[in-house]
C-alpha cells in the first residue's frame, strides 16, 4: 500500500487546482509479458498484479489526477507475441482497477 501516503499528499486541498499527471509502474508490466523466465519477475507476478490496479484505483479517486500506464516500447513489445501477451496483462489489471475509464491512456518511449 505504498500509494496510499501519495494519496493522502495528492488530497491535500493546496493541490486541488493542479492537474497531476502519474505514470503508473514503470516496467514493471511489460515484464510479465516478456520476462517470465526470469525468476525475480516470476516471484513479483502477484504483487504487480494486485498492487498497480490497487494503486490505479486509489489515485482514480482524486478528480484532479490523470494517468498513464506505462507501456515499454515499440522495440520490447512491438513483436505480435509480446503485444498479445501485454494487452492481456492491462486488461486484467484495468478490470481489477474498476474499468478503462480509471486512465487516461498509456505512456510509450
Amino acid at each position: 500500500k505504498y500509494i496510499d501516503p501519495i494519496v493522502t499528499i495528492l488530497k491535500q486541498s493546496k493541490y486541488s487546482a493542479l492537474t497531476i499527471v502519474a505514470l503508473i509502474e514503470p516496467d514493471s508490466l511489460p515484464n510479465l509479458a516478456t520476462n517470465m523466465n526470469v525468476q525475480k519477475c516470476q516471484q513479483a507476478q502477484t504483487a504487480y498484479m494486485t498492487a498497480i490496479p490497487y494503486a490505479i484505483k486509489q489515485l482514480a479517486t482524486l478528480p484532479n489526477v490523470v494517468q498513464y500506464v506505462d507501456a515499454a516500447h515499440g522495440g520490447w513489445l512491438g513483436w505480435t507475441n509480446n503485444m498479445q501477451k501485454f494487452t492481456q496483462i492491462i486488461k486484467t489489471v484495468l478490470t481489477s482497477a474498476g474499468g478503462v475509464d480509471t486512465i487516461r491512456g498509456f505512456a510509450s518511449n
